[in-house]
């Protein structure tokens, strides 16, 4: 008999752990084979609408692309997704919101990986977030859409099989063998099944069906590389072999030229060269223009991007003959009379319309040209044509023409503004340093951060025409876009023997104003210009300048500050001057007695409006302003500096002013230095022909004189 000594017990207890194991892994193992997969439903519906996208969205979801009927427009863009599927190519869609492009795209995905046309399809949206929708999206149509089901179960009936687990992945088999599906947020590996003959008719049995192994990915722009690859079984690296490019900037991108410039190269080179030399990609970008010269603003319309076959699909493309007497007449009247304290009013005032709207139909109708008649909400509108108006109506031409038509309309016409596509095309081809022959005036403007110091230099013509010569941070920066709060070089990392902030902002712009004057400046004719006046940002802190300035020694440099004059404030041409201070162009020098110093202070609004005016006119007119060389690229960061603010014009003290504010997200920090520059030119006496000279200065009368004048004349 066996004994505690001899070890019988404890053998017996692992023979038994060993039997309870090999019982479970067997359990396990028959929860995880899937067996036997069903035969498809209809062979021949599944084997034609492998010929044709535009079959396979029309029959396979009935409740999203099968459910109204496509428009001519619609069967062009499907046409093109499917020639670049099957055949390659580059292709843009430029459709207008609410032309079902996402959801096209995404089933057009799953269209190319069933039938075998593609084994890698890549999407990527403006952001992750909405790339993981687009995933989810095509999981719920694997897990219960019926008619997929039917007629693809070797993908939907082992994807149904994990019951939303995605922990069984890993040990889900078929016939005993791995499926290797993958089941991620932001990825979908189809199913490794081999084929038996009598499910699905011209493939021989135990080869692969034609979707197994491929992989469908969603991600954002900007997670966007050149070495995505997924290792397939048997060790083979797949790279993407389709991109599917669906809305890939946001409103603010679009805003942007840098980040329009950022999001292109990604897809230049990111995206487009990640097949090497031997291997062509296949893209498709549906999108909706945003802004003028947006992303795909310069892929539909520059030469150098002929490579992109593309279409700009407008929701009316024709406008009806009634458009100002009916439409934006009587219709847009009784729409917009409605009482806005009662809330219900406003829908009486929509249901009026749409009864105008019928019993007027024919003539309204009359002339017009939609792109998609079934494109309106048919319980309170009668027509595609009334629904877009409805969007003009309610939202304003800028968000139609944008939204709509594809074309937004240019805002700097319209408000003022200067945008990214403006500036980026005032180079003028000098070298950086070089100054041209006209100019008379170098000036300089520094603005001030606890982290960076911003400076610019302009050279400047005696009618006010202005050169951006060079600009750069102290200390400089090796990333080529950055922000003040996220630098990485900063001043007190450059002057590490300060013992305070203060001591390290003051260091830095010793350092800078004589890094700046001992420069050369030389015009391109060889004749050298001082560099001056120079004007430093004390808004911040006024006694760190003044005592900077003071320890540099260096002449005609100022401490300055800008002032937003609004509408209802006192101009600064109405300011008292007390003697010694100096009266300029919407600029004086006043004395501060807090910090015993002499300070330029100025009206930026107007200044403001000065500038963007000589950004906005052509390079050669007369107070044009231009940056130097001929790469935009090399100047993404300046140029969004440059298109920061938004003027908005307000009234008040019976004058209208431009008052400027900061776009959301942006800075503006060389943008205060080419103002600060425009301002110091003036200083130096560039003014521009026919300007009004500044009022004389109203002298400041003590109350004793003014005591001393009333005696007198009693």
């Amino acid at each position: 008999m066996p004994t505690l000594n001899d070890g019988g017990v404890a053998d017996a207890g692992q023979r038994h752990r060993d039997a309870m194991a090999s019982r479970s892994r067997a359990q396990q193992s028959a929860a995880a084979e899937i067996g036997t997969i069903p035969a498809v439903a209809d062979p021949q519906r599944r084997t034609a609408c492998g010929k044709s996208l535009l079959r396979y969205l029309t029959t396979y979801f009935p409740e999203s692309t099968g459910l109204l009927p496509f428009s001519d427009d619609h069967k062009r863009v499907i046409a093109r997704i499917e020639q670049c599927i099957v055949h390659g190519g580059r292709f843009v869609n430029a459709v207008y919101r609410g032309f079902a492009k996402t959801t096209i795209a995404e089933r057009a995905a799953l269209w190319a990986l069933s039938y075998g046309y593609r084994r890698f399809v890549a999407i990527f949206g403006a952001e992750a977030t909405l790339s993981s929708l687009m995933i989810e999206s095509l999981r719920g149509e694997l897990e219960d859409n019926e008619l997929l089901t039917e007629d693809f179960p070797e993908i939907c009936y082992p994807v149904q099989a994990l019951e939303g687990k995605v922990q069984r992945c890993a040990s889900q088999t078929h016939d005993g063998e791995r499926t290797h599906i993958g089941w991620k947020a932001d990825l979908i590996a189809m199913p490794i099944i081999h084929a038996p003959e009598a499910w699905l008719p011209g493939y021989a049995a135990g080869t692969c069906t034609p979707a197994s192994g491929a992989v469908l990915m969603a991600r954002g722009l900007k997670q966007a590389s050149r070495g995505t690859k997924k290792r397939m079984p048997g060790g083979k690296l797949q790279r993407p072999d389709l991109y599917l490019l669906d809305d890939v900037q946001t409103d603010e991108s679009a805003a942007s030229h840098s980040q329009t410039e950022s999001r292109l190269r990604i897809i230049r080179k990111s995206i487009l060269r990640s097949a090497g030399h031997f291997d062509s990609v296949a893209c498709v970008l549906n999108a909706t223009v945003i802004e003028p010269d947006d992303l795909v603003d310069q892929l539909i319309g520059r030469a150098e991007n002929a490579a992109w076959q593309s279409e700009r699909i407008a929701m009316i493309q024709k406008w009806p003959d009634a458009h100002d007497a009916l439409w934006m007449g009587a219709y847009k009247t009784i729409r917009q009379k409605y009482d806005p304290d009662d809330e219900a009013d406003q829908t009486r005032a929509a249901a009026e319309a749409t009864e105008f709207y019928r019993a007027n139909r024919a003539a309204m109708d009359r002339g017009a040209q939609v792109s998609w008649e079934h494109c309106y909400a048919p319980d309170t509108e009668l027509s595609a044509l009334q629904h877009a108006y409805n969007i003009l109506i309610d939202d304003g031409l800028d968000t139609f023409n944008a939204e709509c038509q594809q074309k937004p309309m240019d805002r700097a016409a319209t408000e003022g503004m200067l945008t990214s596509a403006i500036v980026a095309r005032r180079l003028n081809g000098y070298p950086r340093g070089a100054i041209p022959a006209a100019c008379a005036h170098m000036t300089c403007h520094i603005d001030v951060h606890d982290t960076l110091l911003y400076w610019m230099i302009c050279g400047w013509t005696p009618e006010l025409t202005g050169y951006i010569v060079d600009y750069n941070t102290y200390p400089q920066q090796r990333e080529g876009y950055f922000s003040v709060r996220d630098a990485k070089h900063t001043m007190v990392k450059a002057c590490r023997d300060a013992q305070s902030k203060d001591g390290a902002l003051l260091a830095g712009l010793v350092a800078t104003i004589h890094a700046l004057q001992s420069r050369t400046w030389r015009r391109e004719d060889g004749m050298a210009l001082p560099l001056g006046p120079v004007l430093v940002d004390c808004g911040y802190k006024l006694d760190v300048v003044a005592a900077a300035i003071q320890q540099a020694g260096v002449p005609n440099v100022w401490p300055a500050r800008g002032r937003g004059i609004r509408a209802m404030d006192l101009p600064i041409r109405e300011w008292t001057y007390h003697p010694g201070d100096r009266r300029g162009h919407y600029w004086g020098v006043f004395h501060r007695k807090a910090s015993h110093a002499l300070v330029v202070e100025s009206d930026v609004n107007y200044w403001k409006s000065t500038v963007r005016n000589g950004l906005a006119a052509s390079i050669g007119d007369p107070q044009s302003i231009s940056l130097f060389g001929s790469d935009v690229t090399a100047h993404r960061l300046l140029i969004d500096h440059l298109s920061s603010e938004i003027p908005r014009e307000k009234e008040g003290r019976g004058r209208r002013v431009e008052e400027w504010e900061l776009r959301p997200t942006r800075e503006n920090h060389w943008w205060d230095n080419l103002i600060g520059c425009a301002i110091a030119a003036s200083m130096a006496g560039a003014r521009i022909p026919g300007a009004a000279p500044p009022a004389p200065a109203k002298r400041r009368i003590r109350l004793s004189e003014l005591q001393r004048q009333k005696r007198g004349q009693r």
